[in-house]
């Protein structure tokens, strides 16, 4: 295992009692080569690795800590001030420099952070995107394949949305989008995860749920959407694809298309219905 993945499986716990102890090294270090020796940049190190791990917060107190160790060490290797006022100004100056240095990289790991977010995730609904669903997706895959277990792959559109757009706008449409998704998450198992696979498109993975079980699940998803709906005064209605996968080689893509189609045929006979079958690779 590489350090960096370690440390990101590691406690935090585990991470601030390593960087205080780096800290004490680093103090006694700086306690015996004396005042003709610099070694206060050694300091960072534990702090920053704090910031990046844990925190603005976290951060700010190994900091504290940092300085204060510092302070000893300076006072003890023999360093002689004129007033103990400069080595207390020296301290600040050299924590306020700690403190910006934190602050620049607690903002820079947030940002970092968001932006690994928002690769992931639709903005306008916090779903996964097509690109992490499909991953997720293959992972699944794998893991049914393997143990022989069951998968289902729901695909859901809103009927006649374009007309919800034309009619009332997209900042309405937008809305109703949050709503609808708010309104399956709550219908599903935590293990369940969504997608937005196109504008008023959705994928939903159901893990270790056969044909009969997801055919339950997605029921309860279409009549709760309708009556969550219904008391916002919409009439809107959905199609519904669904396919099973029990322990073959399939891909992500083959998944998707298949539960595209059955959602299409849906639509051409009508809408407002649920169809599925299991998946059969074709030879």
């Amino acid at each position: 295992m590489k350090p960096k993945e370690y440390i990101n499986k590691s406690s935090s716990f585990f991470i601030d009692l390593a960087a205080i102890l780096l800290v004490g090294i680093i103090g006694i270090i700086d306690h015996l080569t004396g005042i003709e020796i610099v070694v206060t940049v050694l300091y960072l190190f534990p702090v920053l690795l704090v910031t990046w791990y844990g925190g603005l917060f976290r951060g700010i107190v190994i900091s504290i800590i940092s300085i204060l160790v510092w302070f000893t060490a300076d006072i003890t290797s023999g360093h002689q001030y004129s007033s103990m006022l400069i080595s207390i100004f020296d301290a600040a100056g050299i924590w306020g420099t700690m403190f910006i240095l934190v602050v620049i990289l607690s903002k820079l790991r947030s940002t970092m952070e968001r932006e690994r977010v928002f690769s992931r995730t639709d903005f306008l609904t916090g779903a996964f995107n097509l690109r992490a669903f499909s991953e997720i997706l293959e992972i699944e895959i794998s893991r049914t394949v393997r143990y022989q277990r069951n998968l289902s792959l729901a695909y859901l559109d809103i009927d006649d949305f374009k007309q919800i757009n034309d009619l009332h706008g997209h900042s309405v449409a937008n809305k109703l989008l949050g709503l609808i998704i708010d309104t399956i998450r709550s219908n599903l198992r935590i293990t369940d995860i969504i997608g937005r696979v196109g504008g008023d498109e959705f994928a939903i993975l159901l893990p270790e749920a056969n044909l009969e079980q997801a055919l339950t699940v997605m029921t309860k998803v279409q009549n709760n959407l309708a009556a969550q709906l219904k008391q916002q005064n919409w009439n809107i209605t959905f199609s519904i694809g669904l396919v099973n996968c029990t322990g073959q080689s399939c891909t992500s893509d083959d998944l998707l298309k298949e539960a595209d189609k059955l959602m299409y045929e849906v639509k051409h006979s009508g809408k407002n219905r649920i169809k599925s079958e299991v998946y059969v690779k074709s030879k």
